[in-house]
């Protein structure tokens, strides 16, 4: 296969501990591996040094921006407004093979197509004009369109995902590479004890890790534990200041805090710890289409999940791998205490779980994307 440059514009940190901007790094890295140049087109945010075949271009930073969360906002719009300068200028300087546009870097990537007829494909981690509601969303949902019609192939992280994508093109070649569990050494549960009080040891431990977003629904976790409560403890990992501010107030207005623990973002290799230390891994997501990367972590773990009954967790998870429940409090905690209450049958679907995901390795993964570039 020819060696490729190629142009990754990716409208996230670079990086900073999240799904997606994890993910970005480990696409370079995996694209560079294979023998081709890879030009990061990035935001002015995060750390990650350059290494071989991997060069990092941040646009400029806005002197009021300090940082940009995760989904819509203000703050994303404009930071993209000025990734879109850099690349175009990087576009009509570089001689790039090739575009690999992540989410709403699509936008620019498609316009970088039409007017330099450079191939692009559009690296699809979530359906935008699902993910904003209106008036939003009557924006998007054209746009969205438009950047499917222009991408010379699609990738997407599930089965539904590619299949909106044939709807709107039905002539379009989609490639389904979903996420992958963490890679990490063997799991030390004590090494995830040691971090955790002493009174949240003796009970049972139901654990969450990851961002803190409203779509997540934490607080509906935090209220399905007022039902579950004393007999477990919420312990959860991952979130910003802002985020843990806010559900740590919403946890003292109904008298759960001394159920709840906040631990904050941990390293990626840290994760594997946590989950090892649960008895019971929670995703409590209220909607959505596109599957959390965390939930093939915790399939992997082998402890048992409860998950709300959505799309974004029925694209991976089912009655044997998991113990599904509808996305309210009553439904979640039911979900909960009747996890509690079977150890059994819940290792039976742990068990299930991390059988699954067995072959999804990063070396898997790395196939898969190579020979993407390969039908290029």
């Amino acid at each position: 296969m020819k060696n490729l440059r190629i142009a990754l514009i990716a409208p996230q940190p670079f990086v900073e501990v999240r799904g997606t901007s994890l993910a970005n790094l480990r696409l370079a890295r995996i694209l560079a591996k294979g023998g081709h140049s890879v030009d990061v087109m990035t935001y002015p945010f995060g750390l990650a040094e350059e290494c071989p075949g991997i060069k990092i271009h941040r646009c400029r930073r806005l002197p009021f921006i300090r940082s940009v969360g995760i989904g819509f906002s203000p703050a994303k719009l404009l930071m993209d407004f000025s990734l879109a300068f850099l690349a175009i200028k990087l576009a009509r300087k570089g001689r790039f093979d090739c575009i690999h546009a992540v989410e709403e870097g699509v936008f620019i990537g498609a316009y970088i197509r039409r007017r330099r007829g450079i191939p692009l494909i559009y690296d699809m981690d979530s359906i935008m004009s699902r993910e904003v509601g209106p008036p939003l969303s009557w924006f998007v949902r054209p746009a969205e369109r438009w950047a499917i019609q222009n991408a010379s192939l699609v990738m997407t992280i599930s089965s539904d995902m590619s299949d909106y994508v044939l709807q709107v093109r039905p002539d379009m070649r989609v490639s389904v590479i979903p996420d992958i569990p963490l890679s990490s050494g063997e799991p030390d549960p004590e090494r995830g004890l040691a971090q955790i009080p002493e009174p949240f040891r003796s009970r049972k431990i139901i654990a969450y890790t990851g961002s803190l977003a409203k779509y997540q629904g934490i607080d509906l976790l935090i209220r399905a534990m007022k039902k579950v409560a004393p007999q477990a403890a919420l312990v959860i990992v991952g979130g910003d200041d802002k985020g843990i501010e806010r559900l740590t107030r919403l946890a003292g207005s109904i008298g759960m805090m001394q159920h709840l623990l906040f631990l904050g973002k941990k390293p990626p290799e840290q994760v594997p710890d946590f989950l090892a230390a649960a008895d019971l891994l929670v995703s409590p997501r209220r909607g959505g289409i596109n599957p959390p990367g965390k939930i093939y972590t915790y399939m992997q773990s082998g402890k048992p999940i409860v998950a709300t009954d959505v799309l974004a967790h029925t694209a991976i998870l089912d009655s044997k791998t998991a113990v599904l429940r509808p996305p309210t409090p009553d439904g979640i905690a039911d979900g909960i205490i009747w996890a509690l209450a079977h150890p059994d049958e819940c290792n039976q679907k742990a068990a299930a779980a991390k059988d699954f995901v067995s072959g999804m390795t990063p070396e898997w993964q790395a196939e898969q994307i190579l020979a993407v570039y390969e039908s290029l």
